[in-house]
């Protein structure tokens, strides 16, 4: 589903607004009305968006996050990088 989201607190660096959600000025209720009401009227948006929030929350999974965090502890410590990917349990041919 798309977020119809303000631009505060960390939102503005997930949604993209017009690719995985619309991002409304802060303080502006009109704005969050019109962002809602293009998405529940727009097929064509909201269809958009939808497909968008979900390729974001597939690259943005808790799995992908622990990954590339561990990668990177990895690099900082000069530790070699790993075939088992633990966040996962499966390990590269």
């Amino acid at each position: 589903k798309p977020v119809v989201a303000t631009r505060i607190g960390g939102f503005d660096e997930v949604v993209d607004d017009g690719s995985n959600g619309l991002l409304v000025p802060t303080e502006d209720p009109e704005a969050l009305a019109t962002a809602l009401q293009q998405c529940l009227q727009d097929n064509a948006l909201y269809s958009r968006l939808s497909q968008g929030a979900l390729q974001t929350a597939q690259r943005d999974s808790w799995v992908n996050v622990a990954a590339t965090t561990e990668a990177r502890y990895r690099m900082v410590l000069g530790l070699p990088e790993t075939t088992d990917n633990t966040a996962t349990g499966t390990e590269s041919p």
